[in-house]
């Protein structure tokens, strides 16, 4: 009779015990896929998305809200860089007119009024960006842990809240056998969208990507050059 090795068992805070303030930790997770069909689509709840070797920020938030702080810097960029754009396309329409040493006095005087603007542009970053109240969940103070009650549990299920700096290897199953994505019934890539009211209106490509992962999901932990394996739980 084959011997069973029992799945080791983590306490996630004692995992992350030693991170201070912002860290970067390595993740894998493995995810229920919601499909379109319903109950007529054979493939409801049975397949599953599995994303490994990420690396995510993890934060305490003990006095400043690292989400809140990454979407304003990335807007106040966004300002920066159209300004700076528009000057150069001006500079580039008087390259006829002026000589060269005007030119280069003009770019001077340019990055100099660009770089005298960082208080406005952080003025506007924050007028056109505020985190709102969680809508489910409380974040347990101090920590990246989110609680929350479902209703009709009893007992709260725990989240670690994440930013994502870099996606892994994604993989999907079936019934726990791979499957490509393209045979895949009812399943919808997500798309990113700009918009006003998504992070004050950044471009797709430099929104942050914030998630909470339920411990049920995590199925890897790396931080400190140590790699933790298994199945995590909040106590």
């Amino acid at each position: 009779m084959a011997t069973q090795i029992a799945t080791p068992q983590y306490n996630v805070k004692d995992v992350l015990d030693k991170l201070r303030g912002v860290s970067f930790i390595g993740l894998d997770i493995e995810t229920i896929v919601p499909l379109k069909g319903g109950k007529a689509n054979p493939m409801n709840g049975r397949v599953t998305k599995r994303v490994s070797n990420s690396t995510v920020l993890v934060a305490q938030n003990k006095t400043t809200n690292t989400y809140q702080n990454m979407v304003r810097n990335r807007i106040a960029g966004e300002i920066l860089t159209e300004a700076t754009e528009k000057a150069d396309a001006g500079k580039g329409m008087l390259l006829d007119i002026l000589s060269q040493a005007e030119i280069d006095e003009l770019s001077a005087k340019i990055e100099a009024a660009l770089e005298a603007g960082e208080d406005e542009r952080k003025e506007a970053a924050e007028e056109r960006f505020q985190v709102k109240p969680r809508k489910w969940g409380e974040r347990i103070p101090n920590s990246p842990f989110i609680e929350h009650t479902k209703v009709g549990d009893v007992h709260p299920n725990y989240y670690l809240d994440t930013i994502w700096l870099r996606a892994g290897t994604t993989e999907f199953f079936l019934d726990g056998n791979p499957i490509a994505e393209a045979d895949i019934q009812g399943y919808e890539k997500p798309v990113a969208k700009e918009a006003a009211n998504v992070q004050g209106g950044l471009k797709v490509e430099n929104q942050v990507i914030v998630r909470s992962i339920g411990l049920d999901s995590i199925l890897r932990i790396k931080t400190g050059g140590v790699d933790y394996s298994g199945v995590f739980y909040y106590a």
